[in-house]
């Protein structure tokens, strides 16, 4: 999800203002190429905008470009594409199928970048469930002032004239299970009472955040959305109060139940967006703002979303059995057990992917569910995986049933999905493993030792790779063509932590597509079926601990749109832990 609660407008025809901009303490920039601009100067607004987003390096500020409806749309977003663009923003959107022209474009051109429509019409209004629910889309908008005059409506004068459109994109959000909407500007920067006033009135109506025009308005509107001590205090108590007790009463006599341990969690969702430390961004380059010391921006500390449970250092609330740890893979692979082979769970945004989750974790957290379901039977020992279609951001809920049980193993079938649509099915093999002959065939790359070969990873845009300590020997990324798509390389979790068979699940995966390897440049491409083979055992795993696992994997053919994909993990004393396989499509 994304850690900002401001966003501050910078016309793309004023360059001197977006270094000024990054520097603000705003969360997020939003280049202008819409209504800061004028016809005449659409063109250059492209150019610079386009020629500072690929110099530029913003730390944890997020940086967006508000892109012109229409025909000039395709122009702009082609122009400014760049992995270091969080996504766009799309005015004037009144159907899903808008949406996906652009999530088709994104897919070429721009594969990380995200979406906000802002719904301006009347018909986008009505519209505002489906737009939410379409590709890319992290959080709708309200573009209050055009949306007006289409209504007809006096929105200045009568604050409660627009109230039906800004509850109907409210519930459409929550509905479609993306983030809150952020409140639309003010022209009022000078005023910043009234200002702060009318921030809070929005945050009743379950907005959340605010798009600003001047610094001095990011600065107010922080301090209305981030949660005070007091707020974070009460709502840790009413989690660590549902946690020991389930629903009842508190100390106060109010109820505790489920919908106020919802609201609790929001409370704490905002400390992470709100409560960071300062830490500076670098200049990509050195002649563009030099000696601008000025580009302040702050890190994101991890959403706690978990019961007082977890500060205290106790069991998990899913898995009593086992312990604690502030590991964020763990985190990704929390869920909570519904009954009936049901669990729920939500995405998390340090394994996001270029787009939706990173495919190793939404494997990984397949494995957790039949870890968790109490008629498994063993340990897994193969898994296959169909990506079906995206994951979205926010909750989802996996089924489990173990369609047959023997006597040494156990067949799965899984189903992720979100509103009641399918994501992502699974079959699965756990069984319990006993003494015979073993031989293997197969051998490790011959490699020097970890600590020997330089630490490189990918890009700081994949956020779920920076969550693994890479030692790539053959195949780092880069921007040459390759003879070959062999990539072996040392990896552990970042920071270090024991291998189970979960972590190796997701580690299976962290090959970037063979495809980039060969030709050179990213190209879009996906993984369709993903489909691994379990060799260690618990007590293999347990003896392996943090060490680093060698990870091999190389392409077969490449042709009419797809490539396969085979992977080996070894431990560092030569022993395969697993296999992987899988079929990717990809473009160009």
């Amino acid at each position: 999800m994304s850690g900002a609660l401001t966003y501050l407008y910078v016309p793309g025809t004023k360059p001197e203002r977006f270094d000024k901009a990054l520097a603000s303490g705003a969360d997020a920039v939003v280049l202008d190429l819409e209504d800061a601009v004028a016809l005449q100067d659409k063109d250059s607004a492209r150019r610079t905008v386009a020629d500072w987003v690929a110099a530029v390096e913003p730390g944890d500020v997020e940086i967006w470009v508000r892109v012109n409806p229409g025909t000039m749309q395709e122009d702009d977003v082609r122009a400014v594409a760049h992995p270091t663009l969080t996504g766009f923003w799309l005015p004037k959107v009144g159907s899903a199928d808008e949406v996906a022209a652009v999530d088709t474009l994104l897919a070429e051109v721009c594969p990380q970048a995200v979406v906000s429509p802002m719904i301006e019409t009347g018909g986008g209004v009505f519209e505002a469930l489906s737009i939410a629910r379409a590709p890319r889309v992290r959080f709708l908008q309200i573009g209050e002032v055009d949306l007006a005059v289409d209504l007809g409506v006096d929105a200045e004068t009568d604050d409660s004239a627009l109230l039906f459109a800004r509850s109907q994109v409210v519930a459409a959000s929550a509905a479609a299970g993306v983030q809150a909407p952020p409140a639309a500007v003010s022209r009022n920067f000078r005023d910043v009472e009234a200002f702060t006033a009318d921030c809070r009135h929005l945050a009743r109506l379950g907005f959340v955040g605010r798009a600003c025009i001047h610094p001095a308005q990011a600065t107010a509107a922080r301090d209305v959305w981030s949660p005070t001590d007091d707020d974070v205090r009460t709502a840790r108590e009413i989690l660590a109060a549902l946690e020991s007790d389930g629903a009842g009463v508190d100390a106060d006599g109010y109820l505790i139940d489920e919908a106020v341990a919802k609201r609790a969690r929001r409370v704490l969702d905002r400390v992470g967006r709100a409560g960071r430390a300062p830490r500076r961004p670098r200049a990509r380059d050195p002649a563009a703002g030099a000696g601008e010391g000025a580009h302040l921006t702050r890190h994101r500390t991890l959403r706690p979303r978990r019961s007082a449970g977890w500060w205290n250092g106790s069991a998990s609330p899913t898995d009593p059995g086992r312990p604690m740890s502030t590991h964020p893979f763990d985190d990704a692979l929390e869920l909570e057990p519904l009954g009936d082979g049901r669990f729920r769970g939500r995405t998390t945004a340090q394994y996001n992917n270029m787009v939706g989750p990173f495919g190793g974790v939404t494997a990984a957290i397949l494995v957790r569910a039949i870890e968790l379901h109490p008629d498994r039977l063993g340990d897994p020992v193969s898994l296959t995986v169909n990506f079906a279609g995206p994951v979205a951001e926010g909750t989802f809920d996996i089924q489990a049933r173990a369609v047959r049980t023997n006597r040494s193993n156990q067949h799965w079938y899984l189903e992720l999905s979100q509103d009641g649509t399918v994501a992502t099915t699974a079959t699965a093999v756990f069984g319990t493993r006993r003494e015979t002959w073993d031989d293997i065939e197969s051998a490790p790359p011959a490699v020097p030792a970890p600590e020997e070969v330089e630490r490189a990873g990918l890009p700081d845009f994949i956020a779920w790779a920076q969550n693994y300590e890479m030692r790539f020997h053959a195949g780092a990324l880069a921007e040459a063509e390759s003879p070959d798509s062999v990539a072996t390389l040392w990896v552990r979790d970042s920071p270090p932590r024991p291998l189970d068979h979960v972590a190796l699940t997701s580690m299976t995966d962290i090959f970037y597509p063979r495809i980039f390897q060969r030709r050179g440049q990213y190209l879009p491409a996906g993984t369709i079926s993903l489909t691994l083979h379990y060799f260690a055992t618990a007590e293999d795993l347990a003896a392996h601990g943090e060490d680093h696992v060698l990870a091999t994997a190389h392409a077969r053919r490449f042709h009419r749109g797809y490539f396969d994909q085979s992977a080996e993990l070894w431990s560092a004393g030569g022993d395969l832990l697993a296999t992987g396989h899988q079929v990717v499509y990809y473009k160009g």
